[in-house]
């Protein structure tokens, strides 16, 4: 899957869109959580996407030396995933 295709295959929600925007969530962040991130199923049918220890390790190694500028709040993202693959809200953990 290319970078291009991984958030084409996610459907963001207009809620998802706006809380992006307010909270500074570039796509790439988006992309990057749909790739690496661990997954953890809620009873709702809901999944929540997040940067383990080991899948930060692994965001590292894939960009090399190069990271962004905001990677310690990149690394505390956290998206939640509807059951039809839509991209419900974005947020940051507290």
């Amino acid at each position: 899957m290319t970078h291009t295709d991984i958030l084409s295959s996610c459907r963001v929600s207009r809620h998802a869109k706006i809380r992006q925007s307010q909270r500074g969530v570039p796509d790439i962040a988006l992309e990057l959580l749909v790739k690496f991130g661990s997954s953890e199923s809620s009873f709702d049918g809901t999944e929540r996407l997040y940067f383990s220890e080991r899948d930060w390790k692994r965001v590292k190694k894939h960009f090399g030396s190069w990271m962004p500028n905001k990677s310690g709040k990149l690394r505390d993202l956290y998206l939640i995933l509807a059951g039809d693959g839509t991209i419900v809200t974005v947020a940051h953990k507290h």
